[in-house]
């Protein structure tokens, strides 16, 4: 999976490029967004370290745990 943002501070905002498979299930379940065409828009997320890994791992774990 490969997710690349690209964050407009200004906005406040972060468009999220999505790759691989399931990359897009896991953005969904993990920000409650609807990914479409391999973006996701992420209102209010522009830091990687606080906003994007914590609940892309926690997503993947569950996922892991329900397998």
């Amino acid at each position: 999976m490969i997710f690349y943002m690209f964050t407009d501070v200004k906005s406040q905002s972060t468009d999220l490029m999505i790759y691989g498979n399931g990359a897009e299930d896991v953005v969904a379940q993990a920000f409650d967004v609807t990914p479409k065409d391999g973006m996701a828009l992420l209102k209010g997320v522009v830091s990687r370290k606080k906003q994007i890994i914590p609940p892309i791992m926690a997503t993947l774990q569950k996922i892991d745990e329900d397998d």
